[in-house]
């Protein structure tokens, strides 16, 4: 098979006139389609009536989709700081201009989280960090708010949240546990964060497969398919501080 790469403008592709000629113009049988959040309904209009094989990367969708499933994987982590004996678990998420907030990874991880609050009956407390050099207003977040745990939205947010407890004079993760989601090697420097690595090269075979059953029946809606995370223990979390005084003693 040939793989042949190409980015196409929203206009061009929310064009009734362009779109039924893609395939032909690019000379491919499918389309993997990676557009996640703010994509055209004109041009899901167009794939779909023309009956374009086509297969949804990252993107929740009814039909021809394959993405990972971030709610469950957020809500193993926040778990698995509960089930360490932390009740005052917050969530860090990342807002600035140039992330959109109905990202879908950021909305189904952040849901995970509360729906793991809610359940263990735990208030949630969701910190949005600005994501600029200075990290003093998520230290300020931190002191205010006093988690004895926190889970983040990726590992970037993970990092800062480490040189915050720094500055705060807190010891990870005696008095900060961290949990973060991994795009890569769930790594900084030498510490190893407890995480969920994102399964991107799972959802790209996955996507693959998927298409070329499109291909061969274009017609046909295939399921959604979810590809799990795969969890990571890491050195970053361990019971609060209050419970191993409490068993030292």
């Amino acid at each position: 098979m040939h793989l042949t790469l190409a980015r196409i403008s929203d206009e061009r592709l929310s064009d009734p006139e362009y779109t039924p000629r893609l395939l032909r113009e690019l000379h491919v049988d499918g389309l993997l389609v990676n557009y996640r959040y703010g994509i055209p309904s004109r041009m899901v209009e167009l794939i779909e009536t023309h009956h374009m094989p086509a297969v949804w990367i990252g993107a929740p969708r009814d039909h021809d989709c394959v993405f990972p499933c971030d709610r469950e994987a957020a809500r193993q982590l926040t778990q698995g700081m509960l089930d360490l004996g932390h009740r005052r678990v917050a969530y860090i998420d990342r807002r600035d201009k140039d992330f959109h907030a109905k990202r879908p990874a950021r909305v189904a991880r952040e849901a995970g989280y509360i729906q793991a609050m809610r359940h263990a009956g735990a208030t949630h407390y969701i910190i949005e960090d600005k994501h600029s050099d200075d990290i003093s207003q998520l230290r300020a977040s931190l002191a205010e708010g006093r988690p004895t745990a926190v889970v983040c939205l990726d590992q970037r947010l993970a990092e800062r949240a480490w040189f915050a407890a720094q500055q705060l004079a807190w010891e990870v993760p005696a008095d900060l546990s961290i949990a973060t989601f991994h795009y890569g090697t769930p790594q900084m420097g030498l510490v190893r964060f407890r995480g969920a690595v994102t399964p991107h090269g799972q959802v790209g075979a996955h996507a693959v497969e998927m298409l070329m059953q499109k291909i061969a029946a274009p017609k046909h809606d295939i399921p959604p398919l979810m590809v799990q995370h795969r969890m990571v223990d890491g050195e970053t979390a361990c019971p609060p501080r209050s419970m191993n005084e409490e068993r030292r003693q």
